[in-house]
């Protein structure tokens, strides 16, 4: 017979499987948009569906750093050493992805999102690859290189945060949410329009299409892909 605290146990698994299965699915369009950037950036198709096997030997994130060193037109800067011809899972590579995280950490990469040379290897840290190479845009961004997409609309969201306060908003530009059961709002995706028309919150809370992806909610602006 089962005991109570089998099932708490039980419980928690399935609370840790959700919360795994949840994470999985919110990184799918950020390895899309990484991928895409560094495609653009080293000239060599990174498809998201493989996104770790093409940077495990460390040589594509190499090049990344060259193509920044580049912007930084800095003719005094020593220019990263790597071995281009590192094999994967070899000391090479592991070389290869050290040498990378060291150059983030002094380009000015906080080391609360840095990965370690063995997660990249042996592909045990594909969410800190991304956040960590997302964040290395963000500073790279400040050199004129292009940063993904999600950084792009989350500059574009930072801006509007600063230009546009709730009280800004004219009555005539706000979109109220809709009473349960009523038609969807004209110009917000169906989708969102779906989610919001279930929400129970104030009436006070509305819902705007400030552009493709982005909303303003209540008096947050947010990025809904």
């Amino acid at each position: 017979m089962a005991s109570a605290a089998d099932g708490e146990e039980a419980g928690s698994d399935q609370v840790k499987e959700a919360a795994t299965v949840y994470q999985e699915r919110a990184l799918i369009p950020l390895v899309e948009d990484v991928s895409e950037w560094l495609t653009r950036l080293v000239g060599k198709t990174i498809l998201p569906e493989e996104f770790m096997s093409s940077l495990d030997d460390g040589v594509v994130l190499c090049q990344l750093i060259q193509v920044i060193q580049a912007k930084q037109n800095n003719p005094l800067k020593e220019k990263v050493k790597y071995n281009s011809k590192a094999a994967k899972g070899g000391w090479h590579a592991r070389d290869n992805a050290a040498t990378f995280i060291m150059w983030c950490k002094h380009f000015g990469v906080k080391s609360e999102v840095l990965f370690e040379s063995d997660g990249l290897v042996h592909h045990k840290q594909k969410r800190e690859v991304v956040l960590c190479l997302l964040e290395l845009s963000r500073f790279a961004a400040r050199y004129g290189v292009e940063p993904p997409a999600i950084i792009k609309l989350e500059k574009e969201i930072e801006s509007d945060e600063k230009l546009i306060s709730r009280k800004d908003i004219s009555k005539s530009a706000v979109q109220r949410r809709p009473a349960r059961g009523s038609s969807h709002l004209a110009d917000v995706d169906k989708e969102v329009a779906e989610m919001t028309s279930q929400c129970t919150c104030s009436p006070e809370f509305y819902v705007e299409k400030l552009r493709d992806g982005i909303y303003a909610l209540g008096n947050k602006r947010c990025l809904i892909r």
